[in-house]
């Protein structure tokens, strides 16, 4: 691919990568269970606090109501294991600090040099005049958190079997 490089610069190729493994590819079904899935994905993973599934949960992250149909499993437990590896655009972390201190973080909505617009994790937009932060910086990793130790081996299969489902019932035959 380095007839493409000078035309879409190494962000965009290690993206376009990125997407292209990730397409659902031909694969054994998950194992786990979806009901238990769910559960965990609205409980004790706190998954629906950022993540909407249809009508259900928070426009905060990426909406997950068709990722069965558009992700491999094995994406996805990569996404589950290691956020970082592959942040949704739309979705980069920004964490500002104001003059008197506070520190903010949040989701970037829109950062130039005259201007930092975040939308932090209650769904409130904050927008600040740059030349009066201390400093305003875009995060390197992602707002999700690694579930690796957070869930067992037997819940991360649950969550995969669920999210594995979403968007299938929806494809026509």
């Amino acid at each position: 691919m380095s007839a493409y490089g000078a035309r879409l610069g190494e962000e965009r190729i290690s993206r376009i990568v990125a997407y292209l493994r990730s397409v659902k590819r031909e694969a054994p079904p998950a194992a786990g269970d979806a009901a238990r899935g769910e559960a965990i994905f609205r409980g004790k993973g706190g998954c629906a606090g950022c993540h909407a599934v249809g009508k259900h949960g928070s426009r905060l992250g990426p909406d997950l109501s068709k990722v069965g149909r558009q992700r491999s499993a094995a994406y996805l437990r990569e996404s589950l294991l290691n956020p970082d590896a592959d942040i949704v655009p739309g979705f980069i972390g920004v964490t500002v600090i104001t003059s008197d201190g506070r520190t903010l973080r949040g989701i970037e909505r829109s950062i130039d040099e005259f201007t930092v617009v975040l939308q932090d994790f209650s769904g409130k937009v904050h927008s600040f005049d740059r030349a009066r932060l201390k400093s305003a910086a875009r995060d390197s990793g992602s707002l999700m958190p690694a579930y690796g130790t957070t869930l067992t081996a037997g819940e991360l299969d649950d969550v995969l079997k669920y999210l594995s489902t979403l968007g299938i019932a929806e494809v026509a035959p």
